[in-house]
């Protein structure tokens, strides 16, 4: 039905990636005859739209070298070869449906230019202190208790995630305080988990199901043990 929807909507590449999501499953379960009929229904659709033409027609351009491709198989696979300077690629379609392109790249991205990136998942990260301001961790000082709150949340449009793991590790210095062993007790509101361990430098939290418009989240206590000093170059 997301499927179905996405494409009434004309976004196309949100139900792309639904159908991909989709394929996958059919593939590895058992479907009834209800389900694998709204399957095919809601591709049948999404083809109606994006248009049936199994010729392929395209310019290919890597590095400025331009190559015209044809194809008459809906799907077509080219080895562009190794790049050892930055390269630009091109794609023009000339055919009459739609294009979907996807590049696949393996090799070691240089130190310290990874960048931030999520998709159909929001992550919010925030420090806070004993009387639940928000602070900034830059300024804690040695000594100080202060809670570490993260959350991973569904935004609600790709269906149930299965098997979500959230891994916080704390930096050298740091100390989690695990509440399960102190005397007092202490009311938290805190999401669903099915099992997670505690450490004395990381906290792992383990979901078999995290549903739609749903988070997963760890609030750690931590104290900071004693000061760091980091030297950058």
């Amino acid at each position: 039905m997301i499927v179905e929807t996405m494409t009434l909507m004309n976004k196309k590449q949100e139900a792309f990636n639904q159908l991909n999501r989709m394929a996958r499953q059919y593939n590895a379960e058992n479907a009834s005859t209800q389900t694998a009929a709204f399957c095919l229904y809601a591709l049948s659709r999404y083809a109606k739209l994006t248009g049936s033409e199994a010729n392929l027609n395209f310019d290919l351009t890597v590095n400025n070298k331009k190559e015209s491709l044809n194809s008459t198989s809906p799907v077509y696979e080219k080895d562009l070869g190794k790049f050892d300077n930055p390269s630009s690629i091109t794609i023009q379609n000339k055919g009459k449906g739609d294009l979907i392109t996807t590049i696949s790249v393996t090799g070691q991205s240089p130190y310290s230019t990874e960048q931030t990136t999520a998709s159909n998942l929001r992550m919010q990260i925030r420090f806070l202190s004993t009387d639940g301001r928000l602070i900034n961790v830059g300024s804690i000082k040695q000594g100080d208790d202060f809670t570490a709150e993260i959350s991973i949340t569904h935004p609600g449009t790709g269906g149930d995630y299965k098997n979500m793991a959230l891994n916080f590790a704390v930096p050298s210095g740091w100390e989690i305080l695990n509440r399960r062993f102190q005397n007092t007790e202490v009311v938290v509101m805190e999401s669903k988990y099915t099992f997670r361990d505690i450490r004395d430098d990381r906290v792992d939290t383990f979901s078999t199901c995290l549903p739609e418009n749903s988070y997963l989240q760890d609030r750690a206590k931590c104290l900071i043990r004693r000061k760091i000093l980091y030297a950058c170059r």
